[in-house]
């Protein structure tokens, strides 16, 4: 039973890095830097002042939220079109990073291929770390 745990680990990563490299979804989780270290997940430090982008919103019709009525239901504005031509991201804080979890997969799924079979826990505990950051 541990090696079918194990080898569906190693599909899970196998194929959610396929989704990563074909374009399907991206892997840049946020997460602690020392956690994206430990599973070898590529990373850059960002400005801790954030960065300013271009507004991916600029120019499309959006309603603003004001609140909820009596009965709990939402509250929106008018319409107004979006006239900012950039914005500007909200900084991670210090310790936390969004993490490329492409190279990390790729490790593991190299780690699960060059272990012996008295090897694998160790292997399960590590790659079983990075399963709350898959997602689509």
């Amino acid at each position: 039973m541990k090696t079918l745990v194990h080898l569906t680990l190693y599909e899970c990563l196998a194929a959610f890095l396929r989704k990563i490299v074909n374009g399907d979804t991206w892997g840049e989780p946020v997460m602690a830097q020392e956690l994206a270290d430990e599973l070898g997940a590529s990373y850059t430090i960002e400005d801790p002042k954030g960065k300013t982008i271009p507004n991916p919103f600029y120019g499309t019709e959006s309603f603003g939220f004001n609140g909820f009525d009596e009965h709990g239901d939402f509250i929106f504005g008018e319409p107004e079109i979006d006239t900012n031509k950039t914005i500007t991201t909200v900084p991670l804080g210090k310790g936390i990073v969004a993490a490329n979890i492409g190279p990390a997969l790729d490790s593991l799924i190299s780690e699960y291929n060059a272990c012996e079979y008295d090897e694998l826990d160790a292997w399960f505990d590590k790659a079983s770390k990075i399963v709350p950051f898959l997602w689509d």
